[in-house]
């Protein structure tokens, strides 16, 4: 494997224009700021500063503690307000870092390399001070929280004990919400409670049965979520809370096509809320189709393609270049369109065309010896194709192109499997003409198509492909 129905609504937009929130900075733009420390135990040792945009982070210096672990950073003049990562050298396992909200001004800390957080000093940033506050103490909150919440799952429900501690759970959890919003509220000039705002959950409404607490959960998610904050851009938390609420649609219970419909509903929401600020559109827009495509839910992918890139409200002109040539090519094999022909040598040795393949269906098949999911689907796929050959002659092909370098062994499968069908491969691996010509980027990938070569869908797994001619042949 290379690294790394459909539902339509008719959704209400708001404007896609990018509201810009007021930053309030006061200071001069060019003043100096550093970024200054001790860390305990970290001495001779490099230190990364990140920062983060979008869904993506990207370094900013780099600096070398001394032998007592000393170390000062001078920040860009041009730096902007934002969450910022100190990265210490750990393995890509186990990262070592400190996060420090960025608005202008210098920040002093001490801590030691055994208990980063719980030993760090905010020893100047008014920012800093208030944000590892309120960590702290939102850290204390969710180990307490989380004795109750094993107590009352676990606890007798009719008990005397378990109500009181079902009543003391809902104080506690009012008691923090009262606690965040005065925070918020104290500092609301500062960027931190920009921060601590879009990690407020809503309050829940006391006594919900388990499942309506769920839904209330899901439908309130994004309350104190702003999607026109454009600070929020230079942290990594709106991609962290899409994240989250994609999670709650998720359901094992589901078929694989169920499954792909309930995540479709989160993204119609997560879309429709992100409208307001264009930039954020398309960042999270990409970074959907990223993650499910790397899922290998390539309907959703689509879903995102079709509905919010290629025809959403927000202003194709103002697409990022990457995100738009990406888009381009994805309009290419949307379900509808023309499967580019190509000419090509089959096994067997017999020069052939797609466009000379008469049948009712033919399947083209991207995949290779070296992916384990290939391996197991193709046989499944031979079977398919004698239990329809042996209906029908003329209803359905398949048209396998190896994704291969070396001959030898792609021959061995093909005789070890048996796979009677139509097999080709330029043995070129990656840098296959026709791997490029359909946008090929992992394996397996199936485009099914009539009879005309228009692309019916591109089955994201056997099953779905199955269903499909069964139903349709019947």
């Amino acid at each position: 494997m290379r690294p790394f129905l459909i539902l339509l609504f008719l959704l209400a937009y708001s404007s896609c224009s990018e509201n810009p929130t007021s930053d309030q900075l006061r200071a001069n733009p060019q003043e100096k700021h550093v970024l200054e420390g001790t860390i305990i135990g970290y001495t001779n040792s490099p230190l990364l500063l990140l920062g983060f945009y979008g869904y993506e982070s990207y370094a900013v210096d780099s600096v070398v503690t001394d032998q007592a672990g000393d170390f000062s950073m001078g920040l860009p003049p041009d730096l902007q307000p934002g969450l910022y990562r100190l990265m210490l050298s750990a393995s890509p396992n186990q990262p070592m870092y400190l996060d420090f909200v960025f608005n202008r001004e210098s920040i002093l800390f001490s801590t030691t390399v055994f208990s980063l957080s719980d030993s760090l000093k905010i020893l100047s940033s008014k920012e800093n001070k208030g944000f590892y506050e309120y960590l702290k103490r939102q850290d204390l909150h969710e180990k307490k929280m989380a004795v109750f919440n094993h107590v009352i799952l676990n606890y007798p429900e009719k008990d005397n004990f378990s109500r009181r501690v079902s009543r003391h759970f809902r104080k506690m959890q009012n008691r923090h919400s009262n606690y965040t919003e005065n925070l918020i509220k104290k500092n609301e000039t500062l960027m931190f409670s920009r921060i601590i705002q879009i990690h407020q959950p809503p309050r829940i409404i006391d006594n919900l049965p388990e499942q309506e607490l769920f839904n209330f959960t899901r439908d309130h998610f994004f309350e104190n979520t702003d999607f026109s904050d454009t600070f929020l851009l230079r942290t990594p938390f709106f991609p962290e809370k899409t994240l989250r609420y994609i999670r709650l649609f998720r359901d094992q219970r589901f078929s694989e096509e169920e499954q792909e419909e309930s995540y479709i509903l989160a993204v119609d929401t997560i879309m429709r809320k992100a409208s307001v600020n264009e930039t954020l559109y398309f960042i999270l827009a990409e970074y959907m189709t990223n993650g499910f495509e790397s899922l290998q839910m390539n309907a959703v992918s689509e879903y995102i393609f079709s509905q919010y890139i290629l025809g959403g409200p927000c202003d194709r002109t103002n697409m990022p270049r990457g995100l738009r040539e990406k888009a381009e090519e994805v309009r290419k094999f949307l379900p509808g369109m023309t499967a580019p022909d190509f000419q090509f040598k089959s096994r067997d040795g017999n020069l052939m065309r797609l466009v000379d393949v008469d049948r009712d269906f033919t399947l083209l098949v991207f995949w290779s010896t070296s992916c384990p999911h290939c391996t197991d689907m193709m046989p499944r796929l031979q079977g398919l194709y004698d239990q329809m050959k042996e209906i029908n002659q003329e209803y359905f092909e398949i048209i396998a192109i190896g994704i291969e370098n070396d001959q030898l062994e792609w021959e061995s499968y093909l005789d070890t499997q048996k796979l009677s069908f139509i097999n080709t491969s330029e043995l070129n691996g990656w840098d296959s003409e026709l791997a490029a010509r359909y946008n090929i980027n992992a394996t397996p990938l199936l485009f099914l198509l009539d009879r005309d070569k228009k692309i019916v869908q591109k089955p994201d797994r056997f099953r779905q492909l199955e269903r499909f001619l069964q139903r349709r042949f019947h």
